[in-house]
């Protein structure tokens, strides 16, 4: 349960401490004090998305703690294992702290987390009730989220959505493949890609191939450079008078004969007699480029029209040269596909019966649990209904599978079929029920919910609003009795249901120098009267609006 919450410089709230028991704890104040603020400071520690706009103006950051004692709690302590986290004294500290500048950090028991794992620790802990759940109430989908939440049907949909994409995915791809199933168009294309692939092997466009082209290219467009070059380079090699090749030799002779007197000349003139033999070489080797050096007019030629027809297909295909082997590659994969293409689309169409069939399988797994369910989810919230100041009155729950394709949720309508009197035929909830009987069954099924919840703490943001009279003590006693098994927080603006809360505060502002501050007072008992004889009769206290509030805090045996 939630045992402490820490709340610093969030919104109108400079520090509050809160220390909570277990069983019904009211939050109750004027409107516009500041209740809502403190369910939304809560939320920030439990993941709620946020800016740094809820920083206090002046301050730098706000930070929120969420203590939270784990003994009934086995699903967190589950989390907690998983993550590596150690619950340290059974606790499970949540802090969130949020700068100015929109910066967040999120902290479990001193760990760093993400936003994402302090919400799934947080689902773990706590179900939070909105004021205006009732309002969607009157939606056939509402309706079947309610149904099949209640129900525990997370694995079925979980199967119903992927076979649906599955399948979904499998008809597209068939549709897609179908616009090239007819025969002329794909002949037409066969042919151009054949076209196309033909002319690509006839360029020989390989990076190896190019290569080599582009280097006999240079050496033909070059040719009578190279001749004229190697000539010369031979003539100062070889053939000068002296030459470069003799002028070494004198050298290497001339240093051996001195090296009788300096031994270090020795090594010198066997570098230069290396040397000799490298030119040597080179000589050699330029006589034979020499005699393969010819200028023919006719090669060049042909060798820059292959190179214009290689630039020419790289415009073509929008492409460098040295990409051209890719493209060949994919041209062919192409003609493969449209080649093949009556195969594939053999094969989808089997894909999308097989899926379909999987689909089929689902939805009507789903639509037998559904039906199942139903009755006793409305059999428990008519209970409930009963108790809330609608004697006669009952839920039923129509599941009607719907004819067509299924959907990603089935193929099922869900709809809520409600009489408010005894011998009436039960009829759509939006059109037979008030909007204050729409409340009471909104909270009646929010009960049941709650109390098939495997979380430790319930929080209830004002459900009971547009309820008033008898109805708001019965109101109050069933959510103090759900309470009995769990800690429940409420929101309420009936004192019928604040005089049945084992804990109470009182949520009001004052203005400090200039500025308006949101404080919670935990109420003493005597407070509690005064604060319960102002929800009955408004800002003026009377003797006898002060004997009913203690009347009905002693009813509820306080």
């Amino acid at each position: 349960m939630l045992s402490e919450l820490l709340i610093e410089d969030f919104a109108l709230v400079q520090r509050i401490r809160l220390h909570l028991d277990g069983g019904l704890v009211v939050l109750t104040g004027e409107t516009g004090a500041g209740k809502s603020i403190l369910l939304d400071a809560l939320g920030l520690a439990l993941g709620a998305r946020a800016d740094g706009g809820v920083v206090r103006p002046g301050a730098e950051r706000t930070v929120i703690s969420a203590i939270f004692e784990l003994l009934d709690a086995p699903l967190a302590r589950s989390w907690l294992d998983e993550q590596g986290i150690e619950a340290s004294e059974g606790l499970a500290i949540l802090r969130r702290q949020l700068s100015a500048d929109g910066r967040s950090r999120c902290q479990v028991n001193g760990q760093a987390v993400t936003l994402a794992q302090m919400r799934e620790l947080a689902e773990c802990l706590v179900d939070i009730h909105g004021q205006n759940a009732h309002q969607s109430l009157v939606r056939p989908e509402e309706q079947r989220r309610l149904l099949d939440a209640w129900a525990g049907h997370a694995g079925l949909l979980e199967v119903m959505a992927a076979a649906w994409s599955e399948h979904e995915a499998a008809r597209a791809e068939a549709t897609a493949l179908g616009a090239t199933l007819d025969p002329a168009l794909r002949e037409r294309e066969l042919a151009l890609l054949t076209h196309e692939i033909e002319a690509l092997q006839a360029l020989d466009c390989t990076s190896e191939a190019l290569a080599l082209l582009e280097h006999a290219h240079s050496r033909s467009a070059h040719a009578e450079s190279l001749r004229d070059g190697v000539a010369e380079s031979l003539a100062w090699l070889d053939e000068a008078e002296p030459s470069a090749h003799a002028l070494i030799g004198r050298a290497e002779r001339r240093l051996r004969d001195l090296s009788r007197y300096d031994a270090r000349l020795g090594v010198t003139a066997q570098q230069l007699q290396d040397a000799a033999v490298l030119v040597t070489d080179a000589i050699a080797e330029l006589r034979d480029q020499a005699e393969s050096v010819e200028h023919d007019p006719a090669e060049l030629a042909r060798l820059e029209s292959r190179l214009a027809a290689v630039h020419a297909a790289a415009r073509r295909h929008r492409c460098e040269a040295a990409d051209l082997p890719g493209v060949l590659a994919r041209l062919a994969a192409e003609r493969e596909r449209l080649a093949t293409v009556e195969a594939s689309a053999r094969a989808l169409a089997e894909r999308v019966e097989i899926t379909g069939r999987a689909v089929t399988e689902a939805a009507v797994a789903l639509s037998v649990a559904r039906q199942g369910a139903a009755p006793r989810f409305a059999a428990l919230v008519t209970e409930h209904m009963q108790g809330l100041a609608m004697a006669g009155g009952l839920l039923r729950v129509a599941v009607e599978a719907q004819a067509g394709r299924a959907a990603r949720h089935g193929n099922d309508r869900v709809e809520f079929l409600v009489s408010t009197n005894r011998g009436m035929e039960p009829r759509p909830l939006g059109k037979v029920a008030s909007g204050g009987e729409i409340a009471r069954i909104a909270l009646a099924i929010q009960v049941v919910l709650a109390g098939d919840a495997g979380v430790p703490t319930l929080i209830f943001d004002e459900v009971d609003a547009g309820i008033g009279g008898r109805t708001a003590e019965v109101i109050g006693r069933e959510l103090r009795r759900l309470a009995e098994h769990r800690q429940v927080l409420c929101v309420t603006h009936l004192a019928q249901v604040a005089a049945q809360a084992g804990q109470h505060f009182a949520v009001n502002k004052r203005t400090e120098s200039g500025q308006t501050v949101t404080e919670v007072e935990a109420l003493t008992a005597s407070a509690r009267v005064t604060e319960i004889a102002r929800m009955l009769g408004g800002v003026e206290l009377t003797p006898e609006g002060l004997r009913h509030a203690g009347a009905l805090l002693g009813l509820a045996g306080h």
